[in-house]
C-alpha cells in the first residue's frame, strides 16, 4: 500500500501521464467507483497525488442505499451483477468513502432529483474541493 503522498504502483503511470503530482484541476467520477479494484486506495491516490490543492472532485455514482431493505437486495444481487457487468458492484458506499476523506475544505453530496429512496440503483452526486497545501 502506498503511503501518504505516494501513488500505488498501478497509478504511477497515470500520475506521470497526467503531468506529474498535483497536475489536475478537476477529477470526475461517473459510475466508475462501483467497478474499479481497490476503490478506496485509488481515491486516495487520485485525490492525494493527482488533484491539485484547491482542485475539485466531482462525482456521480450509484451507491449502497441507507435503507436496510434496499441494501439487502443490493447485496443479494451484487455477485450476479458483477459477473454480468464487468465487476460493477451495487453495494459500494463510495459516497461515504469520499465524504470521510480528511482532504476537503468544502463538500456537498445530494441525491438524484426525483429518484425514490427504494431504488436499487441509488445515486449520489457530490462536489468536493481539496484543501490548500
Amino acid at each position: 500500500r502506498g503511503g501518504a503522498g505516494r501513488a500505488p504502483s498501478g497509478l504511477t503511470l497515470i500520475v506521470s501521464a497526467l503531468g506529474g503530482r498535483h497536475a489536475v484541476d478537476t477529477v470526475i467520477t461517473i459510475l466508475t467507483l462501483c467497478s474499479i479494484p481497490e476503490p478506496e486506495r485509488a481515491l486516495e491516490a487520485l485525490v492525494g497525488d493527482v488533484l491539485k490543492p484547491g482542485g475539485t472532485l466531482l462525482m456521480y455514482e450509484h451507491v449502497l442505499s441507507p435503507r436496510e431493505d434496499v441494501a439487502w437486495w443490493q447485496r443479494f444481487w451484487t455477485p450476479l451483477w458483477m459477473r454480468a457487468f464487468d465487476g460493477c458492484r451495487l453495494d459500494r458506499p463510495s459516497h461515504v468513502w469520499v465524504e470521510e476523506m480528511d482532504t476537503w475544505k468544502e463538500s456537498s453530496v445530494g441525491g438524484k432529483e426525483g429518484e425514490p429512496d427504494e431504488n436499487l440503483f441509488w445515486h449520489r452526486v457530490g462536489r468536493f474541493v481539496k484543501k490548500e497545501a
